[in-house]
């Protein structure tokens, strides 16, 4: 601690939102020391001049930047979004070592109206577990969060990426050596989008005919949920080195375990950029296992509606699985999944599932998904007014109250 109770925190990297500057300004109200790093033209954009400290040095350069911000500043705490970033993971490495505090924000586990707040990691660094003990006791269960329902925002969190962009490429000059941590150029994914967006209302035509015709066929029918390309649960947190190895291990498992007569439905991400033509793959792969007729692709519809009918449910490690588990539906896990708890979902060693898939403990779950809320969410969003008001009043009073943080060396 600094003194007087009072600590000294580092914003890194931001979401594109006004979320972390309302949430910095409210913990300098409260008297607290307050930084932030700019990495790119849409961090100096979304933070707009408080207490900010441009990195505009060469990577190679960037632990030494920050370890003399750590010892100037007297830092107790980082926060910031995400924590496979490039960036992220060199400054938690450092923090750990200097005994400063990690906090990483994410999209959240449980949705909507909520967002993750954890302590050292989120998503397969969590440190979150789930004792059996718990099981014996409804202590957590009394203690679960209410939310207050926020919405989702999606207008805004678009224009706020559109603009958060934007901003990267006109100011690159001021920052000429930043990378992006996606594998794709931003714009290269626009145009994608904007050829992808022409196509999408016969493409959701396509899929609401597609889950009709499902929702009314006798044979098992499996949900095979795609997640981004990009997203570092798949490339971090998964043995696949990218979706299409995804793609072609599930192919392959359906067609050698499951039953003749079940059917494969592979459900493409909403915020899919359209730069991988999944349809072309899937088919090629299909016609090699001599599975065509019993797979269908569609790139829309609605969750809820397959989650109704469907035998079960097979992800890398998606939020769908949690959607999935609500709705009491068989899951299977091929990454590392937060809720990938034994009671609740099979993993992919159990081939049993493609024709006895096993229904999740209900009372586990209720268990696990109380104390999921209660130590790894706030209520609120990143994108609406409401939302961010509540996840900043909720994120405070965590981040504030917090008291694990040692003497450094």
């Amino acid at each position: 601690m600094n003194s007087a109770g009072t600590k000294s925190f580092l914003f890194l990297q931001t979401i594109a939102s006004p979320f972390f500057k309302q949430l910095g300004m409210q913990l300098a109200k409260e008297g607290h020391s307050v930084h932030k790093v700019n990495f790119n033209g849409g961090d100096w954009l979304f933070w707009n001049g408080f207490n900010e400290i441009n990195f505009t040095a060469r990577p190679s350069e960037f632990k030494n930047f920050v370890s003399e911000i750590f010892e100037r500043s007297k830092i107790t705490d980082i926060i910031l979004f995400g924590d496979c970033r490039p960036w992220h993971e060199k400054a938690v490495e450092l923090a750990k070592f200097a005994n400063i505090r990690v906090w990483v924000f994410e999209e959240a586990y449980l949705r909507p109206h909520w967002v993750t707040l954890e302590a050292g990691g989120v998503n397969g660094n969590s440190s979150f577990s789930f004792p059996p003990a718990i099981k014996s006791s409804d202590r957590v269960s009394n203690s679960r969060p209410k939310a207050q329902p926020v919405g989702g925002g999606l207008k805004l969190r678009i224009s706020y990426d559109f603009a958060y962009n934007f901003s990267n490429l006109f100011l690159k000059w001021k920052f000429p050596h930043h990378k992006t941590h996606r594998p794709y150029a931003i714009w290269h994914e626009y145009a994608t989008w904007c050829r992808r967006l022409v196509k999408l209302t016969w493409q959701r035509k396509q899929a609401h005919k597609a889950i009709e015709t499902l929702s009314t066929c006798k044979d098992p029918v499996f949900l095979f949920p795609l997640q981004l390309d990009s997203d570092s649960q798949l490339r971090t947190h998964s043995e696949f080195a990218d979706l299409k190895e995804a793609i072609d291990f599930v192919l392959k498992s359906f067609a050698t375990n499951a039953s003749k007569n079940s059917r494969l439905l592979i459900k493409n991400h909403p915020l899919d950029n359209g730069m991988i033509d999944y349809r072309h793959h899937i088919g090629k792969q299909a016609a090699e296992f001599g599975i065509t007729s019993r797979i269908s692709y569609i790139d829309g519809g609605d969750l809820n509606k397959i989650l109704s009918f469907c035998t079960g449910v097979i992800t890398i490690n998606s939020t769908v699985g949690m959607t999935a588990l609500d709705k009491d539906v068989p899951v299977m896990v091929l990454g590392k999944a937060i809720f990938s708890v034994k009671g609740l979902v099979s993993k992919h060693e159990d081939i049993k599932f493609w024709n006895t898939p096993s229904k999740p403990d209900q009372t586990l779950y209720k268990m696990f998904k109380d104390s999921l809320m209660m130590h790894c969410h706030v209520n609120g969003n990143f994108y609406t007014k409401p939302g961010i008001h509540l996840a900043v009043a909720n994120s405070l009073s965590r981040l504030i109250s917090s008291t694990k943080v040692r003497k450094r060396t």
